[in-house]
């Protein structure tokens, strides 16, 4: 979201998309909520991102879907994120990186704070 609406940390998610990113279909769902909530048109987003060749068969974005190993490691990783309150979507977004050995994006200080093993957890704002 922080690319969409050039917020501060747009660049460094830019420049993960341009390296060939991806994202699991739960937090897809979530970004595509907020172009709805916004009023804007999703079918229109959705035809940019493959103008912009983010999406499509020449796209660098990826659109996963969650397995069951990632249902499973969404739940152990409550252990390491309950008080912080990670919402559901946030540790499927976490186990996804894990299984697909990617670093994990975010604009949320606090999950630099986290200690999830083998989590590369990089947050996109200084």
């Amino acid at each position: 979201m922080a690319n969409v609406h050039g917020e501060p940390g747009a660049a460094r998610v830019a420049e993960a998309i341009a390296a060939g990113s991806a994202i699991n279909l739960v937090n897809w769902t979530e970004v595509l909520t907020v172009i709805a909530r916004e009023g804007r048109s999703v079918s229109d987003f959705l035809t940019s991102l493959t103008e912009w060749r983010i999406l499509g068969s020449e796209g660098l974005l990826t659109l996963v879907s969650i397995t069951d190993q990632d249902a499973q490691k969404a739940a152990e990783i409550y252990a390491f994120t309950g008080a912080s309150g990670l919402s559901l979507g946030d540790r499927l977004c976490v186990a996804t990186g894990l299984r697909l050995r990617l670093p994990i994006l975010t604009a949320d200080r606090l999950w630099g704070e986290l200690d999830i093993p083998n989590a590369d957890i990089r947050l996109i704002r200084d």
